[in-house]
């Protein structure tokens, strides 16, 4: 992205967008001031972590992170947006008020290896002694430890202020931890005194959801409309084979084979370059004829390993002239009808990214994306999608680990058994008598 600028046209920009920052600074911290919630020493350590404006609306949007004496402060954070003539819309804001009467210093900090030995032995994560690769300079002691045989990123402890229930704010050792089975991607607190666990934050999202029987006629659903918004964006899906830039799934709105049936979808990419001009199988180096591209890497990870299993055998290839169209037969095993799920998780996971783009979700905003294009944000994270995750021993799950921009996100879908009945059989009144379709609910109790 970089040599995309001149060098004197990047030193201005930077300029520029520092004097911004200072100014939008500036502003946010007279209205939180006004609004008689907080002391002029809550906020005199007030710093910018992101200032952009969504390109659909123009709306800008302004977000803050609190410290005291440069360390931050967790979850105190505030947001502003502001029309184009900078009027204020709204701001939400979850700062800590009377900031200095609550901190409370800890006596004695442990080292921060100590801290991810308390983190370990309370996440019973069995492991060597970690290894420190490099100690940063800064506020917040920032130690690196080594990711081998311990994680799946190098592991970063680094200090910050934690709220408690009493109101009172303790210094911590913040440990980022990612866990190699890539199940949960751990943010937690550790108490820099006691070793005490005060907080932690999953950064990996799980659904589980009871799983529905595919055993009906697919003849009988009734195939779904786009939507307006939709069909201005992507051309419909045509019932043809052969076609050029064309992926058989089950396109959206449907979102399952309970829900409809698969239709041929023709280069189904938006138009006009509005949610990147590089399509889906070009990353902006190379040009792909499987399902890796710009906005997500889909590959079957059937053994566990976060990588593809097989290595582009683990893809599916449309060939030349990305030709995506596979037989499904959900009446055999999973494992052998790869070439068509994959097909379809790369779909929708590109079909979601450029969707949200037209709502704002794009470079600036932290999308996921390998090549920005020079639009801003941090590029190299587009989306690592595995299918078949791991299918000697998880069922009926998904999870979603998203880092910080920049770091890709980790999408696994796992096998899913089959359980229950997707009919309901209606014995009265006369006139409704029958068998029914039906998809069980996704929440709330079982009724018997």
């Amino acid at each position: 992205m970089m040599n995309k600028y001149a060098l004197c046209g990047y030193l201005l920009l930077g300029s520029i967008m520092t004097v911004m920052a200072q100014a939008d600074l500036e502003r946010a911290a007279v209205i939180l001031q006004q609004s008689n919630q907080y002391l002029k020493n809550d906020l005199k350590e007030l710093v910018v972590t992101d200032s952009y404006q969504t390109a659909h609306n123009g709306v800008q949007h302004l977000y803050l992170q609190q410290y005291f004496q440069s360390i931050p402060i967790t979850s105190a954070r505030a947001n502003f947006n502001f029309t184009q003539e900078d009027e204020l819309i709204n701001y939400h804001h979850r700062l800590v008020r009377e900031l200095d009467q609550k901190i409370n210093p800890a006596q004695a900090i442990m080292p921060a290896h100590q801290a991810l030995d308390r983190f370990l032995q309370h996440y019973q994560i069995s492991a060597a002694s970690p290894v420190l690769v490099k100690q940063e300079q800064d506020p917040q002691r920032t130690h690196i430890f080594s990711k081998e045989g311990l994680a799946l990123e190098d592991v970063k402890v680094s200090l910050v202020y934690q709220p408690t229930a009493d109101g009172t704010l303790r210094l911590s050792w913040e440990v980022y931890f990612y866990e190699l089975s890539a199940e949960n991607l751990w943010v937690s607190q550790i108490d820099t005194e006691t070793g005490e666990l005060l907080a932690e934050h999953n950064l990996v999202t799980h659904c589980e959801f009871p799983a529905a029987s595919h055993n009906h006629n697919h003849q009988h659903h009734s195939q779904h409309q786009h939507t307006e918004l939709e069909a201005s964006i992507f051309q419909v899906g045509q019932n043809a084979s052969t076609v050029n830039n064309s992926y058989n799934v089950y396109a959206t709105p449907v979102e399952s084979p309970n829900h409809g049936i698969r239709s041929v979808e023709i280069s189904p990419w938006t138009q006009a370059g509005l949610a990147g001009s590089l399509g889906w199988h070009n990353d902006g180096t190379t040009t792909y004829t499987h399902s890796k591209g710009n906005n997500v890497d889909a590959y079957e990870d059937n053994n566990n390993t976060n990588s593809p299993t097989g290595g582009n055998d683990a893809r599916v290839d449309g060939g030349a002239n990305l030709e995506f169209d596979f037989p499904l037969d959900l009446t055999v095993s999973p494992l052998e009808q790869q070439d068509p799920i994959i097909t379809n998780l790369f779909y929708w996971n590109n079909i979601i990214h450029d969707i949200w783009y037209q709502y704002g979700f794009d470079e600036i905003s932290g999308n996921f994306q390998e090549d920005n294009q020079g639009r801003g944000g941090s590029g190299g994270d587009s989306v690592n999608a595995e299918a078949q995750d791991d299918v000697n021993s998880a069922r009926n799950n998904a999870n979603f680990a998203t880092p910080t921009d920049g770091g890709n996100p980790r999408m696994q879908m796992y096998l899913w058994t089959v359980v229950g009945s997707d009919s309901l059989e209606v014995t009265a009144p006369a006139g409704a008598v029958g068998d029914y379709l039906m998809v069980p609910a996704s929440f709330g109790g079982s009724l018997g």
